[in-house]
């Protein structure tokens, strides 16, 4: 029995509007991320010391650290630059690139009522 499944590909219909950023700001707004949560607040309850802390491993593990622009590039966007956001208030994307690894890092969040 051979079984196909579709899948629908997210297509970009708008074009993407990223802003450039400091590496240095990356731990730090991961960590206001997780702190303050979405438009309803944070449901992790953790010490803002121990939540910056997270957000610094996260950052050891993606790029050592390196918060120079000669090893990481870091860019943001509030739009819903692609058919998989909801396009309703909370759209937003951290693009993270690790230029000794050449790795791209993408994470996105949407929210909706």
């Amino acid at each position: 029995m051979k079984i196909i499944l579709k899948k629908r590909a997210f297509k970009i219909d708008k074009e993407p509007n990223f802003d450039t950023k400091d590496g240095f700001v990356i731990d730090g707004e991961l960590a206001a991320l997780l702190f303050h949560g979405g438009a309803y607040g944070s449901q992790y309850k953790k010490e803002p010391k121990q939540i910056k802390e997270k957000a610094r491993l996260f950052c050891s593990q993606l790029f050592y650290e390196k918060y120079s622009y000669d090893y990481v590039r870091y860019y943001t966007s509030s739009t819903a630059w692609n058919t998989w956001f909801i396009d309703f208030i909370i759209d937003y994307t951290y693009l993270i690139v690790c230029m000794e690894t050449r790795t791209i890092w993408i994470l996105a969040y949407t929210d909706t009522d």
